[in-house]
């Protein structure tokens, strides 16, 4: 992660990836750079985002687990997601995130099999709410006012 994070915030870093990505694709490579102040700017979105993922999360679990949990346990979740999201093989992070997450209840102290529900519970969860989401913006798009003439 710091690997490929280097070349968006230090300018030599940078350089050196367009150069490197140059010689190997023999072209020209143009690697966006990304401002700090920017991306401060969108830090507290991302964490409102970890909150309520990790409260869904838990209630998730509140709701199918039949041992009770810990709040700390819906954090697992965004970190799932997240690290999934960061899987160069799996297309969203399928499988990976399970997989995280998973062994993450498993070492908060679940067996096994209830995590794995869980894990596999919680991409049906996510994916219906993705679903949903689609659902209301082509509802939006097609019943919306139209823009103006541009």
């Amino acid at each position: 992660w710091v690997a490929v994070s280097l070349p968006l915030f230090v300018p030599s870093c940078h350089t050196l990836a367009e150069w490197a990505a140059r010689s190997v694709l023999r072209r020209p490579v143009t690697i966006s750079r990304l401002d700090p102040a920017a991306a401060l700017a969108v830090l507290p979105w991302f964490l409102a985002m970890w909150l309520f993922w990790s409260a869904g999360f838990s209630l998730l679990c509140a709701a199918l687990s039949p041992v009770p949990l810990s709040v700390g346990i819906g954090l697992g979740f965004p970190l799932a997601t997240t690290l999934a999201t960061m899987a160069f093989i799996a297309p969203a992070g399928l499988g990976v995130r399970e997989g995280v997450l998973a062994s993450y209840l498993v070492l908060s102290g679940l067996p096994p099999v209830t995590a794995t529900s869980l894990a596999v519970a919680a991409r049906l969860w996510f994916l219906l709410g993705e679903v949903l989401l689609f659902v209301a913006g082509t509802v939006a798009d097609r019943h919306g006012s139209s823009p103006g003439p541009t």
